[in-house]
């Protein structure tokens, strides 16, 4: 709660009683005096919007008594309006154009007046899915002087489906799959009495009618096709239908709700009940009937724990479906918005609402002290009595934040068990007075799925809220494909970001992450291990399988030279793609056994594991066969599951082994982790032992649905993850050091964010030494060296079959005293000044000026980053595609001409030509790839034959047709680059000798051209270099010496 509460509810101590049956304050005893609010001369109530939600009821109501009782505001009334969660109707009614037309509202601003709006305020308002109050701009009725905006009410909700715990799926999950099954939908209908309820209460008995009465509505139902044959067959019963039916309220809440029934394909029809949903689903829970409804969360109902959500698609799988979901479904945020006039108007009743802020308990308890038949007021007034008497005893307490990114959805990777382990830390650390004794921490939740769009959304979710500035930083991402991007952003958010499990190799420039950390160690430090393992066991020759474009496994690369100094032969390092068509991995496999390779290091994600052990059953490669594999310790508990994972994959992921064939494949592989927790008796920095921590997490684990964070739905019985310690650890070095941050200045609380902040608070991290879950906690750099274990997997379980403890002599203290030896005999020779012949040319950006946003994509040569450069006599330049997203609205208007057909094919044209005159000079294009141009997956591009008669049939596509301008665009400026050769030895994806190869750190700016499908790769020895976008590569040459371990060049 807000201090200006605090001094509320003690206040009310102050003053002598009233009559108890006019006022609820009864403690407020002093008259106050009367307050009106006047408009154009006349009194006017100060009308305060409410909805059908039990919630937004109360809290209007608590804020009614206040502003009557301790402000004298008498003429204080609560209107009620149906919001059915639109906020567009909320806005217009607080803008006034509900009452007066635009041109009224213009007319009345010139008069230094205002349209007296409908409603003055909702305390309430739900935003969509990824919007914020910014978004409202862009329509007509919107109006900044009219609307004013006053921060978050603080919890968030979101909308679901729901059903009784009680019910028996037939042993699916609670998944939205499940109803594609039309025997487990069938659970859901209701028949006999219930189902004549049902009816009934669809009708409204004010009008008559149902409360959908759409053309789409039958009966006050909507039906999808596969169900109306079955309704009809079975209308004499009533029962048996092949559907069950999902309960609503009124169609506006959730207008495409039939269009994702259909499209998902499920056996479900809708029924709208209006105002009786609750009071029906209430009914059938106290009967021990199976039901399906859509509800919102949280609510008097659900808060009671009886029900399960089911799992819906998250919203960036919508994209091939119905664009008009929206992302329903998704988290999102409780605001306050007010008509602006009452600013000055009514000042103490803005500042009053303003102020007004709910903690999530305290949200929640406000809802759980309401009695089925009570009046509003008097729960209001109860809670509100009690709160203050709760406020005067305990001292107030200011709110701290920490972001937190989890993989909880999503196909690529899924730790669900870190949310647990993370509101553990975030109520110790609540408990324990002797940290953060003014604050309290809260650790908000995204789904970040492993997904860099997801996990950049998330963070843009977290930077745009109002209370950013008492963020202390983001606690996440999870894999290293994501890492880099958030790392790089940060830094101009002034951010700090500690991830928990991304342990792959980058980000340990300092000046280019400045604000980056991880409670685990990075990748690169198994480099020691491997070799002190090899060395012991004997083995000398070993070979590598790894995904194309997989940041995590860029230390085999540095692994391969550390072999080979050590006589330990790397005889094949093997990529294969990413995006491929099937999932056979013969090939590969077939040149290990070919160059006799029996030690497989491999390096990818779970489908592709799969895939790869498969082949390696079929082939004969495995343990029994006197093969050696290591994989990677992070994939899911059930990734060996082939026969489970055949059934619900698609044809192309699916792989031609069952469950058992892969376990027998697996038997046997050994994997290098991280100690994930300390030794058991080993002594916290709360004083209880790690095994004590464990059993209480798993604990946990089990009570998953009690688990408060946002309204994101969790499974009941969580798996505990491996990394949960070293999230527990990363809340309290976020904790920590918060603690000795504002125990120095106090004021920094005001903005994390702002530079000194920001920079102390990452001085403290660096001195970060406590014992945790996962063992001493103590930064060197961005990341810490742990304990690291080697792991065999025996029989359906992993042992611990070596341990490894690192020192300042073994892998990454070596190498950072080779770089700094080698800087310093750089130095020494004068080749760091900025006179030498290292300066940058004229066509080079300096990397300062460089920023990296988003990865593209990946291909044969490196992977491809898009970005913004700043040029000196142009400012910031961005890329084509950015140029035509933000004039993607302009696409039907007739009277454009920036991206009229005309346009676009000129700019086509200007393309062909430029690669028609670079193919002259024998300038090749590496990032070219027809491919490149159509959809990413394989089964959805066009076949050649569709290609040939989409030209054949416009041939103005490949011939320039007379009204097309034949003078080229004025493009911006191109520089073809040529440079010596380094004398660079070759290495797998990269492309021969390269004349045109750029110096590590270039870049130039030009637009993503296409190559002629008639030019040889081998005949062209230089590069067209282009900037707008970054494809990184890597060399293997020793002799040069960069900012980057991985000797990055920009491409």
């Amino acid at each position: 709660m807000d201090p200006f509460w605090i001094a509320l509810l003690l206040s009310f101590l102050w003053h002598p009683a009233a009559s108890e049956e006019e006022r609820c304050l009864t403690a407020l005893q002093a008259k106050v005096s009367p307050k009106r609010l006047y408009h154009g001369g006349e009194v006017v109530d100060l009308t305060l919007e409410v909805s059908h939600r039990l919630s937004h009821q109360l809290i209007t109501h608590v804020i009614k008594m206040v502003l009557e009782e301790f402000y004298g505001y008498h003429r204080v009334r609560i209107v009620e309006q149906e919001d059915h969660f639109l906020p567009v109707n909320v806005l217009k009614r607080l803008s006034g154009v509900l009452r007066c037309t635009s041109s009224c509202v213009a007319v009345a601003k010139v008069n230094g007046s205002h349209p007296i709006p409908d409603t003055m305020a909702n305390l309430e308002l739900w935003l969509p899915p990824g919007s914020s109050m910014e978004n409202w701009e862009f329509y007509d009725f919107y109006d900044s002087d009219s609307i004013a905006f006053l921060g978050n009410l603080g919890p968030g909700g979101r909308l679901g489906w729901w059903y009784p715990s009680h019910v028996d799926t037939l042993g699916m999950k609670a998944h939205w799959e499940m109803f594609k099954v039309a025997n487990v939908s069938q659970i859901f209908r209701l028949s006999g009495e219930e189902y004549h309820m049902m009816k009934k209460h669809m009708i409204d008995p004010l009008t008559g009618k149902y409360y959908c009465s759409n053309d789409d509505c039958v009966e006050g139902m909507k039906t999808p096709p596969k169900c109306k044959g079955q309704r009809i067959r079975h209308r004499a019963t009533e029962i048996n239908g092949v559907c069950g039916f999902l309960l609503a309220s009124y169609p506006e809440v959730e207008a495409s709700i039939m269009a994702e029934i259909e499209e998902m394909e499920l056996f479900l029809e809708v029924a709208y009940l209006g105002p009786h949903l609750v009071q029906f689903a209430e009914h059938l829970l106290k009967r021990n009937v199976p039901f399906l409804f859509l509800h919102y969360w949280p609510s008097e109902i659900l808060l009671s724990g009886n029900f399960r959500m089911v799992l819906l698609p998250p919203c960036l799988e919508h994209s091939s479906l119905n664009p008009s979901w929206k992302c329903n479904y998704a988290l999102r945020h409780f605001v306050k918005v007010a008509w602006k006039p009452l600013l000055s108007k009514a000042p103490d009743a803005f500042e009053v609402m303003s102020d007004l802020y709910f903690h999530q308990k305290d949200y929640e308890d406000l809802l759980a002290s309401y009695h089925e038949g009570e009046r509003i007021r008097d729960v209001a007034c109860r809670w509100l009595r009690g709160k203050g008497d709760y406020l005067w005893k305990h001292r107030r307490k200011t709110s701290l934040y920490i972001g937190g990114i989890f993989p909880l959805h999503g196909s690529v990777y899924n730790a669900v068990g870190v949310v647990p382990a993370a509101m553990m830390a975030r109520d110790a650390v609540n408990k324990d007075d002797s940290i953060l004794e003014d604050y309290v921490l809260e650790v908000q939740l995204m789904d970040g799925q492993c997904k860099p769009d997801m996990v950049m959304m998330s963070f843009i979710q977290y930077i745009i809220q109002a209370e950013f500035k008492q963020f202390l930083g983001i606690l996440g991402p999870a894999c290293s494909n994501t890492i880099e991007p958030i790392a790089g952003v940060s830094k101009h958010f002034k951010t700090v970001v500690i991830s928990y499990s991304a342990e792959g190799a980058v980000l340990t420039d300092r000046e280019k992450y400045p604000y980056f950390f991880r409670t685990i160690g990075e990748n690169r430090q198994f480099k020691a291990v491997y070799l002190q393992l090899l060395q012991q066991l004997g083995w000398k020759r070993v070979a590598s399988l790894t995904e194309d474009g997989e940041k995590y496994a860029e230390y085999l690369s540095q692994l391969q030279d550390l072999l080979e100094a050590n006589k330990i032969s790397f005889i094949a390092n093997r990529k294969f793609p990413r995006v491929r068509e099937t999932q056979n991995m013969s090939q590969y496999l077939d040149e290990f056994q070919a160059e006799r390779a029996r030690i497989i290091i491999g390096d990818f994600y779970d489908s592709a594991a799969r895939a790869v052990m498969c082949e390696a059953y079929k082939k004969g490669m495995t343990a029994k066969n006197g093969y050696v594999w290591f994989l990677p310790r992070w994939f899911s508990r059930d990734w060996f599951h082939a026969s489970h994972y055949n059934q619900i994959l698609s044809i192309e992921e699916r792989v031609p082994c069952n469950t058992s064939e892969m376990m027998e494949a697996i038997n046997g592989h050994f994997s290098l982790a991280y100690a994930y927790f300390a030794e058991e008796d080993a002594l916290m920095q709360e004083s209880i032992t790690v095994g004590e921590w464990r059993k209480r997490y798993e604990a946990e684990c089990a009570n998953s649905p009690k688990i408060k964070g946002g309204g994101v739905s969790l499974p009941e019985n969580i798996h505990p993850s491996d990394y949960a310690g070293f999230a527990y650890d990363a809340v309290w070095t976020f904790a920590l050091a918060a603690d000795k941050l504002l125990k120095e200045n106090h004021s920094h609380v005001a903005d994390f964010h702002s530079i000194s902040a920001v920079q102390r608070l990452v001085e403290i991290i660096n001195e970060t030494d406590f014992l945790g879950v996962s063992g001493h906690v103590q930064f060197r750099g961005p990341s810490r060296r742990p304990i690291i274990n080697v792991l065999q997997w025996r029989n359906n379980a992993s042992v611990v079959v070596g341990t490894f403890f690192p020192n300042e002599e073994d892998g990454e203290g070596r190498y950072d005293a080779k770089v700094r030896a080698t800087k310093e005999h750089m130095r020494a020779l004068g080749l760091l000044a900025s006179s030498n012949m290292l300066a940058l040319d004229e066509w080079e950006i300096p990397k300062e000026n460089v920023v990296i946003n988003r990865k593209i994509g990946e291909g044969a040569f490196g992977t491809v980053y898009g970005g913004e450069a700043s040029i000196d006599d142009r400012g910031w330049v961005r890329d084509l595609k950015t140029y035509l997203l933000s004039r993607r609205h302009l696409v039907h208007e007739k009277d454009s001409d920036e991206v009229s057909p005309r346009r676009l094919t000129c700019m086509a044209l200007d393309i062909a030509r430029g690669l028609a005159f670079l193919a002259q000079l024998k300038y090749v294009h590496r990032e070219n790839l027809l491919r490149s141009c159509w959809d990413l997956t394989p089964t959805k591009r066009p076949h050649a034959s569709e290609i040939v008669d989409l030209l054949s049939n416009n041939p103005c596509l490949i011939t320039p047709c007379p009204d097309i301008p034949s003078a080229p665009l004025q493009l911006q400026e191109m520089t073809l680059v040529r440079k010596p050769s380094s004398g660079r030895r070759k290495r797998s994806g990269d492309l021969g000798p390269s004349e045109g190869s750029l110096s590590p750190g270039t870049s130039s700016v030009a637009i993503p051209l296409t190559f002629p499908t008639a030019l040889s790769l081998e005949s062209h020895r230089r590069t067209f270099i282009n900037g707008l976008y970054l494809t990184t590569g890597k060399f293997e040459d020793k002799a040069i010496a960069t900012d980057s371990p991985e000797d990055d060049y920009i491409n």
